[in-house]
């Protein structure tokens, strides 16, 4: 059950990661300032709207924060939050991975990677005998692009990763 003092740690993590994200793009928007002056011009407006969209986010985790019934599972916390602004490179996941999240596509990548070979073209084969639907964006993946090539362990665990947050 969840109780004041996590819901006091859930929010003081929350706002550090968003403190983090902010620090980060503010670095590196320093960053690019320095090395051109192209690069300043391109960031302007990233610097411009930073502070606005951490107290959007911020207000955000507030108000997500205290609709949370007192007795409520923690791993069910971030479980059906909608998020009030649309991006495209960003989403809050859950830290503890649901059943939605490990089941389906993710799985049945993980079952491959245990058979022989390890290629696209086997992966393929499998989601297809099981009746697992091929996303565009796994084919389109560059290392799953060439069929008969055993694709890296980073392009092992970003297409799980991927295949995870699809399911969502």
């Amino acid at each position: 059950m969840v109780k004041n003092e996590q819901l006091a740690l859930i929010k003081k993590g929350a706002m550090a990661t968003l403190d983090f994200v902010v620090a980060s793009l503010t670095i590196t928007s320093n960053q690019l300032q320095s090395d051109s002056k192209d690069g300043a011009e391109a960031v302007l407006g990233v610097n411009e709207g930073l502070q606005e969209k951490k107290d959007e986010i911020a207000s955000f985790i507030a108000n997500t924060l205290s609709k949370i019934p007192q007795d409520v599972d923690t791993q069910d916390i971030f479980q059906n939050i909608e998020i009030p602004f649309e991006s495209k490179d960003l989403l809050l996941v859950p830290r503890i991975a649901t059943e939605k999240m490990w089941n389906g596509l993710a799985r049945a990548i993980v079952m491959w990677m245990d058979m022989h070979p390890k290629t696209p073209r086997a992966l393929f084969k499998h989601l297809e005998s099981i009746g697992e639907p091929i996303p565009q964006w796994l084919r389109d993946e560059l290392e799953m692009t060439s069929l008969d090539h055993v694709p890296s362990k980073g392009t092992r665990a970003v297409i799980i990763y991927r295949a995870m947050i699809e399911g969502l």
